[in-house]
């Protein structure tokens, strides 16, 4: 029975173990005098409905802040904030092209920020800089630069909505990956080299294409004629403009 018993204390001391996923790169430390600190909250606004839930609720901003701290906590190094502050996460996005797992490494990533550290006291207000991460981008691609500006001394906000967070996704797969699939393809099976204009036109069709369908899955801008938004009347040059190069392309007999 001792025996028996030593052997099963002895099993999870031999069983192999995944190993931690390690980070796949470290963000540059910041130039500045300061230590930062980093924050988020809510903004509610009452009289705008959100168009992303099914359940009816008023539109709603997270705003994530950088700021300048005088020093760092005693745990600050167990306390530093994550790369990654959106909800939509490396997994999410990994899954939705299809490719589970190959951004895991993305969330052992952290940053130079120490979460909820109290804000540097005493002196003038800091100046505030309201950072636009800009359509279908997220805010964690410009983490070393907020902790830059927050480092000289800003205080750096930038706001996300549910929203930006689904369309960013949608954008990110068809404009970018989908489109870049596309391509290859043309490319290195069908030859379009060959036929000089053909990659471009290709190219300003399938944007196109995939900005009118993201148009569906991001908030509306006002409408342009009916039910026919600006960004989906803005793919109508583009798709003529693929028009005159597919014609440039198919002129002249394909060069042998």
């Amino acid at each position: 029975m001792n025996r028996l018993h030593c052997t099963l204390v002895a099993l999870p001391l031999i069983w192999p173990t995944r190993p931690m996923p390690t980070p796949p790169f470290t963000l540059p430390a910041p130039t500045g005098a300061y230590s930062i600190g980093t924050t988020s909250w809510h903004v509610a606004d009452p009289t705008r409905m959100e168009s992303f839930v099914a359940a009816p609720t008023h539109r709603e901003v997270r705003v994530l802040a950088w700021y300048p701290i005088v020093s760092p906590p005693a745990n600050a190094s167990a306390n530093r904030a994550p790369y990654l502050r959106e909800p939509l996460d490396a997994k999410t996005f990994g899954t939705a092209i299809r490719s589970p797992g190959a951004y895991d490494t993305l969330a052992e990533v952290v940053t130079h920020s120490i979460v909820d550290a109290a804000p540097l006291a005493g002196g003038s207000p800091l100046p505030v800089l309201i950072f636009s991460h800009g359509y279908t981008g997220l805010v964690s691609s410009y983490s070393a630069l907020l902790e830059d500006l927050a480092w000289l001394g800003f205080q750096a906000d930038a706001g996300i909505t549910r929203q930006s967070e689904r369309s960013a996704l949608y954008e990110a797969a068809l404009e970018g990956l989908a489109l870049f699939v596309i391509l290859q393809i043309a490319l290195r099976l069908f030859g379009a080299h060959r036929r000089p204009g053909l990659i471009s036109a290709l190219f300003f069709a399938g944007y196109g294409t995939f900005r009118f369908i993201c148009e569906f899955f991001r908030e509306p801008d006002t409408q342009f004629i009916g039910p026919v938004s600006m960004g989906m009347a803005l793919s109508i040059p583009v798709w003529l403009g693929a028009g005159v190069l597919f014609w440039i392309a198919y002129r002249k007999p394909q060069p042998a």
